[in-house]
């Protein structure tokens, strides 16, 4: 089994790099077409999982 501080800093990481992947291709598309809500969605997701693992990461830290 994982230890407990290691799932958080692995979900965070997973989230900054759907974060970046998202703001990357949304830098680097078109406007013309609809497949800028992709990244707009990875961004999006990214910044809410990052957010949501901070917080599990920085109160897991507190209660040990």
């Amino acid at each position: 089994m994982a230890k407990k501080k290691t799932k958080p800093a692995v979900g965070l990481a997973s989230s900054i790099i759907l974060m970046s992947w998202g703001a990357y291709r949304l830098s680097t598309g078109s406007f013309s077409s609809n497949l800028w809500i992709v990244p707009m969605v990875l961004m999006v997701t990214g910044f809410i999982g990052g957010i949501a693992n901070l917080l599990y990461f920085f109160r897991r830290k507190k209660t040990e």
